[in-house]
């Protein structure tokens, strides 16, 4: 009797899937087990069961989208995404979501929407644009919600004939909020050019007045002292003060915490519009220091890793953001600097001081 060294491996039964006469060869049993869609339809329920070739009818599909598909049937990973994109690149990103909705790829779904959060600062506003209004259509709630807090913040850098194509009611939405990032004289200038563009001048210019943004003072706490417990943020409006949501420390930096006595100390936490920044900080009794800032989203209710910084920090550091710019100051390290990131671009502006700090008693 062969053993299990001797046994030769059956082959992978595969499918081909044609698009635009091109062929591609895909796992069969990964594409059921993926996509509700060829669950269905190589079911025994269906003719196609016994098929070996399958046509995509769907014609504007690019071929490189489709690739991305079949890689990520195969592989659970696409390489598309960087910090430096381009209009073809967001196409083709935007067209491998239409197949996830289409071929009913759940995970795919939930992994695009996530790296398209993770990255979108650093996408072309025109792009982002796009994505609020397909996210629209296909009922991506959350890519939706976090695609208009972009298009609010950088408004002004929106382009313009994007603007003049919304609908009155995607218009609306965006200048009758009270966050939008912009001048009333711009919004006017934009609104009229919008009228005129529609011959439609029912837009009511009273929404344009007034626009200023609503700020929170908030603090954190806990429970208890554990460091992988719940934390709560409460805020004060001015009027009322109220939990406003709860979170957990990134995963990544539990590893760290071996114990309660080993967490991470000297952090700094700073909000900007929806997101909630976590910046350095030194691991208790080690000689490991935080040097990432994660990113927590108020949308999403995910961490991502925003950048490394340059030069470690923990505790006296001062963290704050100037409009997009944010500023990390200091830190009881040797290297005293004051440190700038700028999340539009995802660069680090590195300008070194000798600082002094006096330890309160």
């Amino acid at each position: 009797m062969e053993n299990k060294s001797q046994e030769i491996e059956k082959p992978r039964d595969t499918v081909i899937l044609i698009l635009k006469k091109k062929r591609f060869e895909v796992d069969k049993q990964k594409l059921i087990s993926k996509s509700q869609y060829f669950a269905a339809l190589l079911s025994e329920n269906y003719l196609e069961y016994r098929q070996k070739e399958h046509i995509i009818e769907y014609y504007n599909i690019l071929s490189i989208s489709f690739q991305d598909f079949v890689d990520w049937i195969h592989n659970d990973k696409i390489n598309i995404f960087t910090n430096n994109w381009n209009i073809k690149k967001c196409n083709r990103l935007s067209i491998l979501l239409q197949l996830s909705i289409i071929f009913a790829v759940n995970n795919l779904i939930e992994y695009l929407i996530y790296k398209i959060e993770e990255k979108l600062y650093f996408m072309p506003p025109k792009f982002v644009i796009d994505i609020w209004l397909l996210s629209q259509e296909l009922n991506l709630n959350i890519l939706r919600d976090v695609s208009f807090a972009f298009c609010l913040d950088r408004f002004d850098d929106l382009p313009l004939n994007s603007i003049y194509e919304l609908s009155k009611d995607n218009l609306l939405k965006l200048i009758g909020n009270i966050n939008i990032t912009s001048t009333t004289s711009y919004l006017f200038e934009v609104t009229n050019k919008w009228m005129n563009y529609h011959n439609d001048f029912t837009i009511p210019l009273e929404i344009l007045k007034n626009k200023e943004t609503k700020i929170l003072h908030s603090i954190i706490s806990c429970e208890d002292a554990d460091f992988d417990n719940e934390k709560f943020i409460h805020c004060w409006d001015g009027n009322d003060f109220f939990e406003l949501t709860s979170f957990k420390y990134p995963k990544d930096i539990f590893k760290y915490c071996t114990d309660k006595y080993n967490e991470l100390d000297g952090m700094q936490f700073v909000g900007r519009k929806y997101n909630l920044y976590l910046c350095g900080g030194k691991f208790n009794f080690t000689e490991l220091y935080n040097k990432n800032v994660w990113r927590y989203s108020l949308i999403s209710k995910k961490w991502f890793l925003e950048t490394t910084m340059p030069i470690e920090k923990n505790e006296y550091m001062i963290a704050a953001f100037v409009k997009n710019k944010l500023i990390l100051v200091g830190g009881f390290t040797s290297n005293k600097s004051v440190d700038i990131y700028d999340i539009y671009t995802g660069d680090f502006i590195i300008q070194l001081y000798k600082m002094h700090f006096i330890k309160p008693i």
